[in-house]
């Protein structure tokens, strides 16, 4: 369907159609489940569509209509592209949250009080690490482009963990900046192709509202990160907090690898004749 407007001189302005997909009668019996799965997985990969309506029945007549049925169904077609945006927007809060939590508030801490590092030390320590985030984004920016979004992703994600583990492990100053260099190459690493993720994954026009919550996510690991992490070290010691953080960092870059499917050049190849 397409919206039209009329202008002051009569013109009448035509607006882009929207494109959607239509479903229906699946799975109409249990030997029609896995035909469901392969439909959406088509979906995923060739359909333009910004949503899809599914009509008609989800089970067979004589089976039961009950939550169990509405809540398999629900479960297949929850595989559609919105749970993909939905783990790189975690994946982002992580990040984020990894940042200001453990980053600019744990980690300072630890260097004070545990490595007895002096402010001017520190300072440095936080430069280095900041620095070399600076000057990987832009070539993990590139590799994003050249590889794909997830083989940049994932590693990065990973050292980013190592890094914050080594934290944990430091028992002086050496220790701690070498933590800080291989938290920064991995923070660097996986900090632009979330965006260039989000933004393949938007549908037509709606790239704003897409990278709008994109950052919504990042700005709830912003805020989240600190109180949490926060309250976790004053209950169980800053290492706990830091493994905690650790965790939950690297368990959601594992999830990315296996669930999320890669999109580098997706539309680009689509437009090319």
């Amino acid at each position: 369907d397409t919206d039209t407007d009329t202008d002051a001189d009569g013109d009448t302005d035509v607006a882009d159609p929207v494109t959607f997909s239509v479903m229906g009668d699946i799975p109409y019996g249990e030997d029609e489940i896995p035909i469901l799965d392969e439909h959406v997985a088509l979906h995923n990969e060739h359909s333009p569509s910004l949503f899809m309506v599914h009509l008609g029945d989800i089970k067979a007549q004589s089976a039961p209509c009950d939550e169990d049925a509405y809540t398999e169904v629900a479960a297949q077609l929850a595989a559609l592209e919105a749970p993909t945006f939905i783990v790189v927007g975690l994946f982002t809060l992580m990040v984020f949250l990894t940042r200001t939590g453990s980053r600019q508030t744990l980690v300072p801490i630890i260097a004070v009080d545990e490595i007895e590092m002096s402010l001017t030390l520190l300072g440095v320590m936080l430069f280095v690490m900041t620095t070399i985030n600076f000057f990987i984004v832009f070539p993990a920016g590139w590799l994003a482009d050249r590889f794909g979004r997830k083989p940049v992703m994932v590693p990065g994600i990973l050292l980013a963990g190592a890094g914050l583990l080594m934290f944990t492990l430091a028992g002086d100053v050496t220790m701690m900046f070498l933590a800080a260099i291989v938290m920064g190459v991995g923070t660097g690493v996986a900090g632009p192709a979330p965006a260039a993720y989000i933004a393949d994954l938007a549908p037509p026009g709606q790239t704003s509202l897409a990278m709008g919550l994109y950052r919504t996510f990042g700005d709830l690991g912003f805020i989240i990160g600190p109180i949490a992490l926060g309250f976790i070290a004053e209950q169980s010691g800053m290492a706990t907090a830091l493994n905690v953080n650790v965790v939950f960092l690297v368990g959601i870059g594992i999830i990315l690898a296996f669930v999320a499917r890669e999109t580098a050049g997706r539309k680009g190849k689509s437009e090319t004749p």
